[in-house]
């Protein structure tokens, strides 16, 4: 499997000329961590790690993990769980 989070993750780091330890510190997400990310040997992070580095970065989650966005007309449309009632509770 191709490491485009990993790959991303360096050319962002590297861009802004910022090393795994610093990143770390700023994240607070630990440098091995980040380390195993680039390398691809973690290649799942959850969201929350992601969020944390598109942020940092200031890019978006879709450009972050190399995924291209849908095209008009086809987005999701998320409504708030409260908004869905009864249906909601499933996804609670």
């Amino acid at each position: 499997m191709e490491n485009v989070i990993g790959a991303n993750l360096r050319r962002l780091r590297e861009r802004e000329k910022i090393s795994l330890f610093k990143l770390a510190i700023k994240t607070g997400i630990t440098d091995r961590y980040l380390q195993r990310i680039e390398k691809g040997k973690h290649q799942n992070p959850s969201m929350e790690i992601l969020i944390k580095l598109a942020d940092f970065f200031g890019v978006s989650l879709d450009g972050l993990v190399g995924r291209k966005p849908p095209k008009k007309g086809k987005d999701i449309i998320m409504l708030p769980l409260d908004r869905l009632g009864k249906k909601a509770e499933h996804y609670r």
